[in-house]
């Protein structure tokens, strides 16, 4: 398989010749396709089937990295569908932002939890949220967040709540590796009520805006019961988030992993 692969100004570019003499094509593609690096990749194990595909037939080879997570996502007609549902704007959106199959792996693992919402108004308030700001997603699928704390790493607010399988009422402890929790019954539902009971979680500008420190915290999309419409969605009232760590600025990678897991990854920015 003859290829040549450029770089100019930062974006590199791939020419590929696929076919037989006298019945072939030449196709170029460049470093923004979500599957560049799975083309080369291919290229190198001479899969021209493999190539082709990935260059010729996006939509099939995202179906393909999306049903070796879930066979519950499917692509037609360029429609993303979940369950037969054609999907929120918000994971549509978030398709086109993901630009490599690993991203999209992380990606289908996201949809799959955020459908694990068992309450369908809550799964609507997280697609809200979703759709109002960027937002980056953990390598399996969770959700990032920020929350604002005190320099003891206290939360802000006092109240009950369940530390590492604790109960305690008061300032609670967010220390890096703490699961705080609360019963998801006991988290205010209503969006319209700014204020009320459950664990808060938010956007950096939101959350940095509240005490001397701030915290990236974790949530499963599962756990997401409301997001109150006061603040321009800009926080969700939670019964489950786990303690990342302290940071001075947000996360800007669409998808966030955790350096410990993947020391020689750079992420990808969005």
């Amino acid at each position: 398989m003859k290829y040549l692969i450029a770089k100019q100004d930062g974006v590199k570019s791939l020419s590929v010749v696929l076919g037989t003499p006298g019945n072939s094509e030449i196709f170029t593609v460049t470093n923004s396709n979500p599957f560049w690096e799975d083309i080369v990749d291919a290229i190198l194990e001479d899969d021209e089937i493999t190539v082709r595909e990935l260059i010729t037939d996006i939509p099939t080879a995202t179906s393909n990295v999306f049903r070796q997570v879930t066979e519950r996502v499917s692509i037609r007609d360029g429609i993303v569908y979940f369950d037969g549902d054609a999907i929120h704007n918000s994971l549509a959106n978030a398709i086109s932002r993901a630009d490599s199959s690993t991203e999209l792996t992380s990606l289908a693992y996201f949809m799959e939890k955020c459908y694990t919402n068992p309450r369908k108004h809550s799964r609507d308030n997280l697609f809200d949220w979703l759709n109002t700001h960027d937002f980056t997603i953990t390598e399996d699928g969770d959700l990032v967040g920020y929350k604002g704390v005190s320099d003891d790493l206290g939360s802000l607010t006092r109240g009950p709540g369940i530390v590492n399988g604790v109960e305690m009422n008061g300032s609670l402890p967010n220390i890096p590796g703490n699961v705080l929790e609360m019963a998801r019954s006991s988290v205010e539902h209503d969006p319209s009520r700014g204020c009320s009971v459950g664990l808060h979680v938010g956007t950096w500008d939101y959350a940095s805006t509240f005490g001397p420190r701030t915290l990236r915290v974790i949530v499963n999309p599962r756990d997401v019961v409301s997001v109150p419409t006061d603040c321009n969605w800009a926080k969700m009232r939670v019964c489950r988030y786990v303690v990342d760590q302290e940071v001075e600025q947000p996360q800007r990678d669409f998808v966030y992993y955790d350096e410990d897991d993947s020391e020689d990854d750079e992420g990808w920015t969005f």
